[in-house]
């Protein structure tokens, strides 16, 4: 892959990741190879290798006689994911505790404190950017990369329905609360007290996904 190569492909899998995981693209809407190659002015060598790492990032799938669509999670997965995300994170949450500095608090703060601001300008993009990379910056000290790599998948995996509840401003608010509270308990070494929080704070989630889910 050419630099130049390199740099579309990165530039329009960016492009493409945020407008599924907002909701501009649909559960179900196709994503046509000969279209994306029209509309970025890349080739279609790029918009493939572009839509197996939207595959392996479980943002689309491939049905037959359709190609590449837009993935839309069941209630059973959410669910699963849900549930898989609590175990994992409860885990590690322990050895995050152990093992955070105040260096990489300061990590934590940062995303935290933007993510506030992008809440305040309702700019779903930064919104959605900081709430991962807050919790990035959190579980990637656990001191188990196995854990830690798993998280981020499930992190990820549930990413396509961000949008239905970070466009919420109670639920923004609530996020922020959360947040601050999490910041504090990795100051005072309380694992006890972020482990609570932490599973509260994806039950909401969780649930309100899944209420609007069966609302629609």
């Amino acid at each position: 892959m050419t630099s130049s190569q390199k740099n579309n492909f990165e530039r329009v899998l960016e492009i493409l990741e945020y407008k599924i995981i907002s909701g501009i693209l649909k559960p179900r809407e196709r994503l046509i190879e000969r279209e994306l190659t029209e509309e970025y002015k890349i080739t279609t060598g790029t918009v493939r290798n572009i839509l197996k790492e939207l595959t392996v990032k479980n943002l689309i799938n491939h049905m037959s006689n359709r190609g590449a669509v837009v993935a839309e999670p069941t209630p059973k997965e959410v669910e699963d994911i849900y549930h898989t995300r609590v175990l994992l994170e409860s885990y590690a949450i322990g050895f995050v505790v152990a093992n955070m500095d105040k260096i990489q608090l300061k990590k934590v703060v940062a995303h935290e404190t933007a993510f506030e601001k992008y809440s305040k300008e309702k700019n779903l993009r930064g919104i959605l950017n900081h709430n991962r990379l807050f919790h990035q910056s959190m579980f990637e000290v656990c001191g188990n990369q196995i854990a830690s790599d798993l998280i981020d998948q499930l992190r990820n995996r549930s990413r396509i329905w961000y949008h239905y509840i970070r466009g919420n401003a109670q639920h923004r608010e609530n996020s922020i609360k959360d947040h601050l509270s999490m910041i504090d308990c990795l100051g005072s070494k309380d694992a006890s007290k972020l482990k609570e929080i932490n599973t509260r704070h994806l039950t909401v989630g969780y649930t309100n996904y899944i209420e609007q889910l069966t609302a629609i």
